[in-house]
């Protein structure tokens, strides 16, 4: 049996490793970019509009397709007992962090623009996210003043949503050797799915109420944000 606090470490660097490409595939290449399409926009070659959503959209089968060769590699070499249900949903979480990020990557380089910029502006704004995740502190023990940073925290429902996924039952129950620090109730020898995200703060249910509305709520109001700046800017070059 698994110590599920080897699984937890597991499934969060899977959604944060992915999470990266998002982030650092845009937030260089496009601000290098911008100083070309603010030209061509002036010179009435194409809209706002037309490039940002070509843009955009461009970016989503490879938000599905490196999810999926990166999870056939690492799922099934983690876990001795692969259900691929939960790889599914673990794919389809992936996708959306990546997603999610890339949009905030977007946001990020409208603001900073030149690349140095962004360079700068980027830890003030992942950092938080990356801190208030559940990971290092759990969701329910986070002080009230750093709710913001946690309830806009992609990483945070990413997270939760892999965790929920892998322990709840979608697949199938799966049961984990307990680590010694905590005492099993009933001196069980093991915890159930449902004693894993208890204690990590986390509600099974978050999964389609919060989860992954919330990632896909944070994809288009950062996208939303991003264009509304970067439509700002153009006006005023």
């Amino acid at each position: 049996m698994y110590k599920y606090r080897d699984i937890t470490g597991c499934l969060f660097l899977i959604v944060y490793m992915l999470s990266l490409f998002g982030v650092f595939n845009n937030i260089q290449v496009l601000p290098t970019e911008l100083p070309l399409f603010v030209r061509e926009y002036s010179s009435g070659t194409y809209s706002i509009s037309a490039w940002y959503l070509a843009k955009a959209l461009v970016e989503v089968p490879a938000c599905f397709l490196l999810p999926l060769i990166f999870n056939l590699i690492c799922y099934f070499m983690i876990f001795k007992d692969p259900v691929f249900v939960k790889f599914l949903f673990l794919w389809f979480v992936s996708a959306l962090a990546i997603l999610t990020s890339t949009s905030i990557a977007y946001f990020v380089s409208v603001i900073g623009w030149e690349p140095l910029n962004t360079l700068a502006i980027a830890p003030t704004i992942y950092a938080p996210h990356f801190l208030f995740c559940g990971q290092f502190i759990l969701i329910g023990n986070v002080k009230d003043w750093m709710l913001p940073f946690q309830e806009t925290s992609w990483l945070r429902y990413s997270y939760e949503a892999a965790i929920i996924t892998h322990f709840g039952e979608y697949g199938g129950k799966i049961d984990y050797y307990h680590d010694g620090s905590k005492t099993v109730p009933d001196n069980e020898p093991y915890y159930s799915g449902d004693q894993i995200i208890k204690q990590l703060t986390m509600e099974k249910d978050n999964l389609w109420k919060c989860d992954v509305p919330a990632l896909i709520g944070l994809t288009f109001g950062f996208h939303i944000l991003a264009f509304l700046i970067l439509f700002l800017r153009s006006r005023g070059k």
